[in-house]
């Protein structure tokens, strides 16, 4: 089964790193939920250059930051379904994506400016093993609703991203 696809999404990772990095801790809310990460809602300025680029405009986008030697725990989303996950971090092998099913625990590098859909309902967790700096991606989803689960299910995200009904480009 697969829970991870890759998308071409168009990104300035550099820009938002930069802009990440520059923002002190008060500037960064502490997740009610968890105490492993910090979030932050995307500026309109940026969200607006990635909404441009979904035809199925998501609900919400989000910086996280992850501090060194953390991960967040197996988990599996509470308010979304699927998410588009992009690392706005320089790659590193110590930031990765694990998930876990029926046939084990399989693991997810990720790579800067490369962004993912992401099957928020399998069990999966973050990890940032490097040592010395935070991890920062960008995730944008669209909330739960009762009315339409199935509409932002990650298969039908990811068969109309098939057909080139999802992003344009």
């Amino acid at each position: 089964m697969t829970y991870v696809t890759d998308i071409p999404l168009k990104i300035d990772a550099e820009k938002w790193y930069h802009f990440a990095e520059s923002l002190s801790d008060d500037k960064w809310p502490k997740n009610e939920r968890t105490r492993y990460f910090h979030s932050r809602y995307v500026p309109t300025e940026l969200r607006d250059d990635l909404l441009a680029q979904f035809k199925i405009p998501f609900d919400i986008a989000t910086f996280h930051k992850h501090y060194p030697l953390e991960d967040y725990m197996w988990h599996k989303d509470v308010d979304r379904q699927t998410v588009v996950i992009c690392q706005i971090s320089p790659d590193n092998t110590n930031i990765y994506l694990e998930i876990s099913d029926e046939s084990g625990i399989k693991r997810f590098d990720y790579s800067r400016g490369k962004a993912i859909i992401l099957n928020g309902q399998v069990l999966h967790r973050v990890v940032n093993l490097e040592t010395t700096k935070n991890r920062y991606i960008v995730t944008m989803g669209w909330h739960k609703r009762h009315d339409d689960m199935q509409y932002h299910s990650y298969d039908r995200l990811v068969s109309l991203f098939e057909i080139g009904e999802f992003i344009y480009g």
